[in-house]
């Protein structure tokens, strides 16, 4: 069963490389176990081996509610996926821009851009408790 995802291409413009990070996903029943950190890491590590100067990404903003049985408002606010940007910091991400309007067929339609160097790209070590250090998860046999 699949359980995350990563879908990544490489930018080439100019003598430059680039890293755009299309989506990034993880079922919600697996999320907090690690997966998602593996799949970025993994990621990074592939785009530090293509010379990848730096790593671009979009995360889709949220609209707040007044309570959680609220169905979502075309008028409420449009505020930052803080989940998500907090993931992405932890990885040397920073906000760059909030740019409105971004998503055509998705409500909300604005996204905060996110990026890093890769110039002091170190991959951390990720090990947690009961892992399999084999890496035979990461690669297909």
């Amino acid at each position: 069963m699949l359980i995350g995802g990563i879908a990544c291409r490489f930018e080439k413009a100019g003598g430059r490389v680039r890293l755009y990070i299309m989506t990034l996903g993880v079922l919600a029943p697996y999320r907090g176990r690690g997966v998602g950190q593996r799949l970025l890491v993994r990621a990074l590590t592939e785009g530090a081996k293509e010379n990848v100067e730096d790593v671009y990404l979009h995360v889709q903003a949220r609209r707040t509610q007044p309570s959680l049985a609220a169905r979502p408002s075309p008028a409420a606010p449009q505020v930052i996926n803080t989940e998500a940007v907090e993931f992405y910091k932890k990885f040397g991400f920073e906000v760059k821009e909030r740019i409105a309007g971004y998503y055509k067929r998705l409500d909300p339609p604005d996204c905060f851009l996110l990026s890093r160097s890769m110039s002091d790209w170190s991959p951390p070590q990720l090990a947690l408790p009961g892992d399999d250090t084999s890496d035979r998860t990461l690669d297909a046999p």
